[in-house]
């Protein structure tokens, strides 16, 4: 009879108690964080251009990661890289805001292996924002990219 009265119990606790559904929060760290699943936003950037741009990581296992704008195809080591102008967490909105420019004109024909950069110049906007249980990616550029790329 105690196991029925326990059980019965048991039922009435999770059908009467609100189940709540994992929200997304900045955490001090500066990620997008909820129980067992992080979100980096350029929390990663390195000198030759290697960031992750957006990172998901899921009980400590990285489980996607995407660079920011490329112009080419395949990535290759010597490419034109954007250049990272700004992070800015913001606590009142739950987000993180990256501006970039494309590309870096320090690297244009210097280094090593020397590389041509594009004719094209922009500045654009990432936006990662936790909404409840999602997370949103907006990509903003400052001016349209030409048919011809």
């Amino acid at each position: 009879m105690k196991n029925i009265l326990t059980s019965i119990g048991l039922l009435a606790l999770i059908q009467f108690h609100p189940l709540q559904a994992q929200e997304f929060k900045l955490d001090p760290a500066g990620y997008l964080r909820n129980e067992g699943v992080d979100v980096m936003a350029f929390s990663d950037v390195y000198p030759e251009g290697k960031q992750t741009g957006v990172t998901i990581i899921m009980n400590n296992n990285r489980v996607a990661a995407s660079g920011d704008i490329r112009l080419e195809t395949s990535q290759g080591q010597w490419q034109p890289l954007p250049v990272l102008r700004s992070r800015q967490v913001n606590e009142t909105d739950n987000s993180i805001t990256v501006t970039l420019s494309y590309p870096d004109s320090s690297r244009h024909m210097t280094g090593f292996n020397p590389t041509l950069y594009p004719d094209f110049v922009f500045q654009y906007t990432i936006r990662v924002a936790g909404e409840g249980d999602d997370v949103i990616v907006t990509v903003d550029l400052d001016t349209p990219r030409p048919s011809e790329i």
